[in-house]
């Protein structure tokens, strides 16, 4: 059976939205982390790459059209590379890797790139122009509701604190502050933003390297002072959630035999994928969720294979703390799980996510 592998990874740091990046469209930043990611692997893999799936929550405006084949013309790769724009709203990034890695696994393709990249500084949050189905906001309108809201239900249904929430989003802060020095330049790659216009008419640069949205003073404390954003009475504040956020990241992924046939070494294996729905209402929960799909990483584990690490990137602390009730961990999983900062810290960029 084929292996799917990655073999280069790489983002751009990531920025507040209307903050560093505020001026760099998207295509751009995206472009620099792609060429970025491919200066780690021989230069003639640009000609082999088949397809460029992208993963953005909201393509439109800036992040219009087929915004996978605009990125391509932008980084330089040839008209051969092949390119798709996908959208899974908060797992874009990720569905976009599960999609280029399926194609490996199906021995439809040996090399393809995956990514993700999101501009919340130019683009609404809700696209250019908000027109939601009034026959079903009037249904159901749960498949309309604000993530602050959902995550509001969240913690109600399943008992999460406010006290749990702002703890939760410290500590997030707090591993991020020790990770900004030390694990984060390695996956860091060096962008040019755009600087505000002097009157000069150029367009003046600047190197961008260091994610923003990291608070140093963010205790439990200080978090506990902050106002309810979504509902009266509520437990979600801005001090709790992570930030709007522009950003890009991207992977290279091979077939594993062709990667070290060429001398290439893999980062990391793909093994599986799954998706779960849930009422709308309570967006989140998935994870958490019992369904079918999750066999095939049951069956992931039953085949002999080790996760050494596990990961959520949750935008609330509460959807994250729900995932600690919901989901069952064998015996030291606690010890593996994310040892670097949650979503909670700005580092949940939605598409831009991997």
């Amino acid at each position: 059976m084929k292996q799917a592998v990655i073999v280069a990874c790489g983002r751009s740091a990531f920025g507040k939205r209307n903050g560093a990046l505020r001026n760099t469209r998207p295509e751009d930043l995206c472009a620099q982390v792609v060429n970025g990611v491919l200066k780690q692997v021989p230069a003639g893999l640009r000609d082999e790459i088949e397809d460029f799936v992208l993963g953005c929550s909201s393509p439109d405006s800036e992040q219009g059209a087929n915004m996978a084949r605009l990125v391509t013309g932008v980084a330089g790769l040839p008209y051969s590379v092949a390119a798709q724009t996908v959208n899974r709203f908060c797992a874009s990034g990720l569905q976009a890797v599960a999609t280029a890695a399926n194609t490996i696994l199906s021995g439809q393709q040996k090399v393809a790139l995956a990514g993700g990249v999101e501009s919340m500084s130019t683009v609404p949050l809700k696209g250019a122009r908000y027109l939601p189905n009034p026959d079903l906001l009037a249904r159901d309108p749960g498949y309309y509701a604000s993530m602050g809201l959902t995550a509001e239900n969240v913690a109600v249904r399943y008992g999460v604190s406010r006290e749990r929430m702002d703890e939760f989003a410290a500590e997030s802060h707090r591993k991020a502050l020790a990770a900004q020095d030390v694990a984060f330049p390695h996956e860091i790659i060096l962008v040019e933003a755009v600087a505000d216009a002097d009157g000069s008419g150029e367009i003046r640069s600047f190197a961008f390297d260091r994610d923003e949205g990291i608070r140093p003073d963010s205790t439990a404390e200080n978090l506990a002072r902050l106002r309810p954003l979504f509902r009266a009475g509520g437990s979600v504040t801005a001090g709790n959630s992570s930030q709007m956020t522009d950003g890009a990241s991207a992977v290279l992924l091979m077939e594993e035999g062709y990667a070290r046939e060429i001398g290439l070494k893999p980062l990391a294996r793909f093994v599986s994928y799954a998706v779960s729905g849930v009422d709308p209402a309570f967006m989140g929960i998935g994870p958490g969720h019992r369904h079918p799909q999750g066999a095939s990483l049951r069956g992931s584990v039953a085949a002999g294979h080790r996760f050494d690490r596990t990961e959520r990137g949750v935008r609330f602390p509460g959807l994250g703390l729900h995932g600690r009730t919901g989901l069952r961990h064998g015996q030291g999983e606690r010890k593996r799980r994310r040892h670097r900062p949650g979503a909670s810290a700005g580092m949940h960029g939605r598409g831009a996510c991997l």
